[in-house]
């Protein structure tokens, strides 16, 4: 499969266009799976005490339901704290579009 047909290309692609319904389409079947090996990757690589990580985890949790844009924030704050600024922005954007 060429990176054009990927699922990470095509969530980029629906976040970039700013169609939530499409974000949401591209992205809940792969999720979890996917939100488990970002949170481990930042835990590990960012070396997260244990209240971030369980932060971490529960933040991510929520970005597939109802209290995404809660979740979302605590996220970002997450991120920006640990100087993953490019992706604090890739979830507010997210969380903008999906508003």
């Amino acid at each position: 499969m060429t990176s054009q047909g990927s699922a990470l290309a095509r969530f980029e692609r629906a976040v970039k266009i700013g169609n939530p319904n499409i974000v949401l389409a591209a992205a809940p079947e792969r999720f979890p799976a996917a939100a488990a090996r970002f949170g481990a990757r930042l835990v590990s690589e960012r070396r997260l005490l244990v209240a971030e990580a369980q932060l971490t985890f529960a933040a991510l949790q929520t970005l597939s339901g109802p209290e995404r844009e809660t979740g979302g924030e605590a996220l970002c704050a997450l991120l920006e704290r640990h100087h993953e600024t490019e992706s604090a922005r890739y979830v507010e954007q997210w969380l903008q579009a999906s508003a």
